[in-house]
């Protein structure tokens, strides 16, 4: 996947409830809060006001300028939230183009970021104790701006990511938040570990990943794929709790797996679609493979998104085994050509090590009970559909399937361990 900041749900299946709503967001502009925070009749003034400082920054490049301006504006609009999710927004948008590294007349940006951090601790709509999406937003755009300094400013960093732990925390213990979503809040937990780390803390350190991995955390990834982690003295402390947290899942998810593949109803599923260079693909094109996974999914949706590492994951771990993944994208646009443009530059831009195709509606229509995206349609080589999932699924979860369809002579150790290396958030 790409490296610029993406930060990164089986629905009811067997992590048990949908947490689309904690999935991993992507700072993309100030549109969609501009949008937001019109609706509710507060910050047309204050949205304009944000973009006018950002069109003079992008022209002249003054940083003392444009953090007087988002200082200003944070001031004013102090106790409206959504006005400071959009100059936290704004202040994102700035460090991705510097890659985090800000020059120095550029720290102010560092020190309002935080500023804005300690105030929208104190407020309900912001902190996990309210309004649960708002809180999930304003943690994720910490977690970014965190991500963005962690290499530069590390104290302020360290704060950073101890509030979107925070946060966490409170979101937890919120009537408004069901239990089950506690090993999605985990992740949360993950990132307040990475605050401690920055500040030399080991022994909190570990305890705070122990903690996460006890609320049920199971994107291990988010640990193991961090350079953060990986470099800490206490990496082997982490690395053992990790494993033995993985055992227990799979060990956990595996019988309600196989039965649920076995109770399956299975039935035909076949397609001809054109990839980017407009070769037209069919199944008999993947007739070899033992197990053929079929991924309908999109390049606007986000769970979609974050499966792809797993799925890379896969297709390398069990490529020997006779595995084989396939893409099929239904984009957005009015036609063909605007579908496969969406499609080529989300590939030119992102690490994916399978053919991806463009499908359409049809595609969904002859999938029954198609529910949402991403789902999975695991193929045997007759081509019959032995099982498939709505929703993110995680890396053990795939493991487990593949060691369940593939044939049982050629049983993988495979435990659902990523065996590439994607930077951490």
């Amino acid at each position: 996947m790409s490296k610029d900041f993406h930060l990164m749900v089986v629905a009811g299946m067997m992590i048990g409830w949908s947490l689309a709503w904690l999935a991993p967001v992507e700072a993309a502009g100030l549109g969609v809060f501009q949008g937001l925070a019109r609706q509710v009749g507060l910050s047309g003034d204050a949205a304009d006001r944000i973009s006018a400082a950002k069109s003079e920054f992008d022209e002249h490049r003054d940083f003392t300028t444009l953090t007087g301006s988002l200082q200003a504006i944070s001031e004013r609009y102090r106790a409206q939230v959504v006005i400071q999710i959009q100059v936290l927004d704004a202040i994102v948008d700035i460090g991705k183009a510097y890659r985090g590294s800000l020059p120095p007349k550029g720290k102010g940006l560092v020190r309002l970021s935080t500023q804005i951090a300690r105030d929208l601790a104190t407020q309900a709509d912001a902190n996990g104790l309210g309004n649960v999406e708002t809180s999930c937003q304003v943690a994720n755009l910490l977690e970014l701006l965190a991500y963005q300094y962690r290499n530069s400013e590390r104290e302020q960093a360290a704060d950073l990511y101890r509030h979107v732990g925070e946060i966490g925390r409170r979101l937890a213990s919120n009537p408004r938040v069901p239990a089950a979503a506690r090993s999605g809040l985990a992740t949360y937990l993950v990132a307040e570990a990475k605050g401690y780390l920055l500040l030399g803390d080991s022994d909190k350190t570990v305890q705070i990943v122990s903690e996460a991995l006890s609320w049920g955390l199971v994107e291990f990834d988010k640990i193991e794929d961090d350079d953060l982690f990986q470099r800490a003295p206490c990496f082997a402390k982490i690395s053992e709790a990790i494993e033995n947290s993985r055992q227990n899942y799979r060990e956990r998810i595996e019988s309600g797996i196989r039965s649920a593949i076995a109770g399956f109803a299975r039935y035909d599923f076949d397609f001809s679609l054109p990839d980017v260079a407009d070769r037209r693909l069919t199944r008999s094109n993947f007739a070899d493979a033992e197990l053929l996974v079929i991924d309908v999914w999109g390049s606007w949706c986000a769970p979609c998104r974050a499966s792809i590492p797993h799925l890379n994951d896969l297709a390398e771990t069990y490529r020997d085994r006779g595995l084989c993944i396939v893409g099929i994208a239904i984009e957005q646009g009015d036609t063909l050509e605007e579908k496969k443009a969406a499609l080529k530059n989300f590939l030119d831009q992102n690490e994916v090590n399978y053919s991806c195709l463009i499908g359409d509606e049809t595609v969904t229509q002859r999938i029954p009970n198609f529910r949402t995206y991403p789902t999975l349609l695991f193929v045997d080589r007759a081509g019959q559909v032995r099982f498939s999932t709505s929703g993110y699924v995680d890396e053990t979860q795939l493991a487990v399937i593949a060691d369940a369809l593939l044939p049982a002579d050629k049983t993988s150790t495979h435990t659902g361990a990523p065996l590439s290396s994607r930077s951490g958030n």
